[in-house]
């Protein structure tokens, strides 16, 4: 399990910094205020190390809630993408509502933005389901018989 750990920790992780390169040269960040990372972080205000830091965290969180959702939905694919919608409701509506109500921004370009990490997120989970069925981890429905399927 330590080895899919850090195998899932480094693909989900490498996603996501390519998806934050992505998204900076197509220029799709907010512009309209300095609230996001990937903005400090490309203006070097903040060192690279936060935002490898962020991901890594991100990455980390998204990998043990794959392992908490793993064998209990009705497909082995389907965990992936539960855990990469869970996850993203704390990245998506509730950071968007935070930074709309606390920093006064826009609405739209962090809804479009938090849409994105929507796909980014179930993607990642994808990646992690993909990763977990054909790594030598049991699966834990194989522990528990009386489960379908």
């Amino acid at each position: 399990m330590i080895r899919f750990f850090a195998i899932g920790l480094f693909f989900v992780t490498l996603m996501m910094a390519l998806f934050a390169s992505g998204v900076d040269a197509l220029g799709l960040v907010p512009h309209d205020g300095a609230v996001l990372a990937p903005r400090l972080i490309g203006e070097g205000i903040v060192g690279w190390r936060l935002g490898v830091g962020t991901w890594l965290l991100e990455a980390c969180g998204l990998v043990a809630l794959f392992l908490l959702a793993q064998g209990r939905c009705l497909a082995w694919w389907l965990d992936g993408v539960i855990a990469g919608c869970l996850a993203w409701i704390f990245r998506g509506p509730l950071l968007v509502v935070t930074i709309v109500i606390a920093a006064g921004q826009p609405q739209a370009p962090w809804w479009r933005l938090a849409f994105g990490w929507l796909l980014l997120y179930v993607a990642c989970g994808l990646v992690l389901a993909i990763l977990a069925r054909h790594s030598s981890m049991p699966h834990p429905r194989s522990e528990r018989p009386w489960l379908p399927g």
